[in-house]
């Protein structure tokens, strides 16, 4: 039962996994993915809060550790680590620069722009009632809105979407090695773009994010150069597109599928909507972290060296932190305390944004008259290694 394959065996259903996992052995090896699972809340809370011990620098891999023919094509361009991958001290002057830029003040007066986004999506569904809500909705409101925050051309969406996916590509801790080698050569291509953004927001600066980057590079007090703000670009898209929108399509179809589709009209019942979908279907399913020393973790001896999978979907799925955990329950009390954001210094930096799309994409939906899930219908969940994702959520309502 220890095997774990969150692209086959486990993609439909990971819970039985994770539940044997947590029942009879929290810390378990996977020899196939060479790694250790940790499955229960208290000890992946426990390894997030132990950065001395637990180390992020191979949260997602690093590219300077690709192999020597994807680092021939990357000669020229900049691989410094995230912020994600970054441990203290290193870490807290990057954690810094992104609180920075990614400020409540920011995330607030971006409210108008997204609701517009939103309504404008749903007035473009076809007159018939019908829809797939994760590619005509969710996924553009998504991509689009970070362009908004970002300051890139709304034009640009497409490619910036695919240079992403070449980017989480790379970063996969497992792949085709062609596939690797075609997304590395579009890397250049993503390096380059944000680049020449950054460079017209130096001679032209406006109200975003780019414009904010422009000028931390220029600050010599900062401790930026470019290549931590095409890394920053990165890192906004890689943790700001896929989690989201599949947050938003999870959202609805428990919202649906429990009956409680009446609360989306509620913007308090939303919000707890959205906890419970995040707690329930954690859209991340796990980190990476490697140990820097010899430790003993649930009772398990772990080598240094040793690489650690915490398993989000899992955690938030204890029993002994939330009652009838595999139930869909808006409003528990202690919702927040599910990890789908992480926990300790690299809890997600995105996280308010995060929240407020989702409430905002599915408030705008509950404008669609008897909102509903075809006849028969069952989840068909997407072969992702990262992320817990819905491959289309088709919907239907009246005309």
């Amino acid at each position: 039962m220890s095997s774990y394959d969150p692209t086959g065996t486990h993609r439909t259903d990971p819970h039985t996994f994770y539940r044997w996992a947590r029942d009879h052995s929290p810390v378990v090896w996977s020899e196939e993915i060479g790694v250790w699972l940790v499955a229960d809340y208290e000890l992946v809370t426990e390894v997030l809060r132990r950065p001395d011990m637990f180390s992020s620098a191979q949260s997602f891999t690093p590219l300077d550790a690709l192999p020597p023919e994807i680092l021939r094509i990357l000669d020229h361009l900049p691989l410094p680590p995230h912020m994600v991958q970054a441990d203290p001290p290193q870490h807290a002057p990057l954690r810094a620069v992104g609180e920075r830029i990614l400020h409540g003040r920011r995330i607030s007066a971006a409210i108008p722009a997204l609701r517009g986004l939103a309504d404008d999506l749903v007035d473009g569904f076809a007159a018939d009632g019908h829809a797939d809500l994760l590619t005509q909705y969710a996924h553009p409101f998504v991509r689009t809105a970070l362009a908004e925050l970002t300051g890139f051309d709304h034009a640009d969406a497409d490619r910036l979407d695919e240079w992403n996916g070449a980017f989480l590509t790379l970063a996969a801790p497992v792949g085709d090695p062609a596939a690797k080698v075609a997304a590395a050569h579009a890397l250049l291509d993503y390096d380059a773009h944000i680049l020449d953004a950054l460079e017209d927001r130096r001679r032209e600066p406006r109200e975003d994010i780019l414009t904010e980057l422009a000028r931390l590079v220029a600050d010599d007090d900062a401790d930026m150069d470019p290549a931590d703000a095409v890394m920053f670009v990165r890192g906004l898209y890689a943790g700001g597109i896929h989690t989201t929108r599949d947050a938003i399509a999870v959202t609805v179809m428990s919202a649906l599928t429990h009956g409680l589709w009446d609360q989306a009209s509620d913007p308090r019942a939303v919000a707890g909507l959205v906890e419970e979908a995040l707690r329930h279907e954690a859209p991340h399913r796990g980190m990476m972290r490697v140990l820097v020393s010899d430790t003993v973790l649930g009772g398990v001896e772990m080598a240094a060296g040793s690489r650690v999978l915490l398993l989000f979907g899992s955690a938030n799925r204890d029993a002994h932190v939330f009652a009838a955990a595999d139930d869909f329950t808006p409003g528990r009390a202690n919702a927040r305390q599910h990890v789908a954001f992480g926990a300790g210094i690299h809890r997600c930096l995105g996280r308010a944004l995060a929240r407020l799309e989702i409430r905002i994409a599915v408030e705008a939906l509950s404008r669609l008259p008897g909102l509903r899930l075809p006849e028969g219908y069952e989840p068909d969940w997407s072969p992702e290694w990262y992320f817990r994702a819905l491959r289309r959520l088709d919907v239907h309502w009246d005309t």
